[in-house]
This record gives C-alpha cells, sequence and structure tokens, in this order.
C-alpha cells in the first residue's frame, strides 16, 4: 500500500489515536494531515485548557508541520449540514471539498454517511489501524493491541470489533 498524498482529518480520528499514543498511525499511511482551524480548537485548544495529555501530544505533531491547520475559504452547504453535523465535522468537510483531498478522516456515522455520498473517501480510526496491519507499518499484534485500546476508550459495539480483529488476523 502506497503512502496517500493527503487526508482532512476531524478530531475524533486524532484525540482516539493520540490517547493511545498511535497518532504516528495517520503519517504512516498519509503524507499530509490537515485540519481545518475548527479541529485545532477542539483537539488543542481545549484539550490542553482541559489537561488532556493527547492534546499536547496533537499540539506537537502541528509545530514540527506533520498536521497542518488550514482554515476553509467556504462553507460546504453549511445551512443544511448544521442539522444533523458538528461544526468540525462540517469544516472538515468543507476543507476536503476545497484541497480537492482524496481522503477525509471520520468516525461519526452521520458524518460519514454524508462525507460518502458527496463523493469523498472515508477512514474512521479503526480503518487507519486496519491499514497499518495492511501496509505492513506495524504487525498484526500490533493492530490487535491498539484496536484493544481504542475499544476502551471509544464507543464500538461488538459487532465492529468483532469484524475488526477478524479483518486483522486475516491480513497475510
Amino acid at each position: 500500500m502506497n503512502l496517500n498524498k493527503q487526508a482532512v482529518s476531524n478530531s475524533s480520528p486524532l484525540i482516539l489515536l493520540a490517547k493511545i499514543g498511535k497518532l504516528d498511525y495517520l503519517f504512516n499511511l498519509f503524507e499530509n494531515i490537515f485540519i481545518p482551524l475548527e479541529v485545532y480548537k477542539e483537539t488543542v485548544v481545549r484539550g490542553i485548557h482541559d489537561g488532556f495529555q493527547d492534546a499536547v501530544i496533537i499540539d506537537e505533531a502541528i509545530k514540527i508541520k506533520l498536521i497542518i491547520v488550514k482554515e476553509t475559504k467556504k462553507m460546504y452547504k453549511e445551512d443544511e449540514l448544521k442539522q444533523f453535523l458538528h461544526e468540525g465535522e462540517i469544516k472538515a468537510i468543507s476543507l476536503a471539498k476545497e484541497l480537492s483531498s482524496n481522503t477525509i478522516l471520520l468516525d461519526d456515522e452521520e458524518a460519514r454517511i454524508y462525507a460518502r455520498n458527496i463523493g469523498l473517501k472515508v477512514k474512521g480510526t479503526i480503518g487507519i489501524v486496519i491499514d497499518n496491519v495492511l501496509s505492513k507499518k506495524i504487525t498484526k499484534k500490533e493492530g490487535k493491541e491498539s484496536l484493544k485500546k481504542l475499544n476502551r476508550i471509544m464507543f464500538l459495539s461488538g459487532e465492529i470489533y468483532e469484524y475488526a480483529l477478524e479483518r486483522i488476523t486475516k491480513i497475510e
């Protein structure tokens, strides 16, 4: 699996991967990670204010330009999207459209469905772990350990957790 050129991320993949000490999984897969200013405020500004260590990790990645904060020039269908998505998700979708990014990183189901419907390739935190195993950036054992850690800190249905474990197990 070749390194993808770029992705735009919403807050949750950054926060979750930073919480388990695996933010580097993003950099294994993408040359450039962009986030809108709103996602920076959610992940770093509020996170540091509230004393979250993951916010410091994300901020360090921004300081060394592994993650690039970029403001959107215009909002994509803002009035329509405000009814069912959070501002960070709307701005991430807008930035992905603006940059013609081939991938957007989202975990929220409604945001994922909407992004797919407008032609964006969607990847979530679990998919990022699986892709790291597929691309041989990490071992199956590391992938399973990361999945277990994520299962402790995020809502994963038993069905999704088992599916992800099975996907990792079957990788050659």
